[in-house]
């Protein structure tokens, strides 16, 4: 009973978990290990256990290259020769940043990266704002950008200093509904109560499905 338990909750990560292959490929070898220990082939635990420190080796190169990507942005808006190019590097590092943290949590799940991008966006924004009173409405830039985790970022860091709501809370809306994903629970968390629509309460046949809200309290 307790293997089918096991079982099924690795399941459960593969339908509701990261994407990435190799994380998939991850939780499937986690799930050999476990039946080559419950049978006791050693040998074969060592062969799993060989492939699991590659498959390690293989995510965390890709996570520290997202992190790069992210230092690299953050650092041309750093030596812009210019405020006015300095505050539009800015502008394109937060798009960087949340681009980065939220294909980081659907790919790979919770992890350092998404950690480092949330802080790494709140550095941007402060910086914004010394540049110039309302410095971050150039973060409504963002707000039509082709990837719904930029724009709920950018929508969220908005709202929070209550800047432009009648534009943003729409838009933050719609991802809400639409994205079922991180972008979906960046709008979700920075929207009031007040905001959710009916679909979101019940009241249109409707209802977001529940997660741990450590996983979706993440900072917009």
């Amino acid at each position: 009973m307790s293997d089918d338990k096991d079982k099924s909750a690795i399941r459960k990560l593969f339908e509701d978990g990261p994407t990435d292959p190799r994380v998939r490929a991850k939780l499937s070898l986690l799930e050999e290990l476990k039946a080559a220990v419950a049978r006791g082939d050693t040998k074969e635990q060592l062969e799993i256990g060989r492939k699991l420190a590659a498959n390690a080796k293989e995510i965390q190169t890709a996570e520290a290259e997202q992190r790069a990507k992210m230092r690299a942005a953050i650092e041309q808006a750093q030596t812009a020769p210019s405020a006015d190019e300095r505050v539009a590097n800015l502008c394109v590092a937060f798009a960087v940043c949340a681009e980065t943290q939220h294909r980081a949590h659907d790919l790979f799940g919770n992890g350092e990266t998404i950690a480092r991008a949330v802080e790494h966006k709140h550095t941007i924004v402060a910086a914004l704002d010394a540049s110039a009173p309302q410095g971050r409405l150039v973060l409504a830039k963002l707000l039509d950008h082709p990837n719904a985790g930029v724009r709920a970022s950018a929508g969220a860091h908005l709202l929070n200093a209550n800047l432009m709501r009648q534009q943003v809370v729409p838009i933050l809306q719609e991802i809400e509904k639409s994205d079922s994903d991180s972008a979906g629970w960046t709008a979700f968390w920075a929207l009031s109560p007040s905001d959710h629509g009916a679909w979101l309460t019940g009241e249109a046949g409707a209802s977001r499905k529940q997660r741990p809200e450590r996983e979706a309290r993440r900072d917009g």
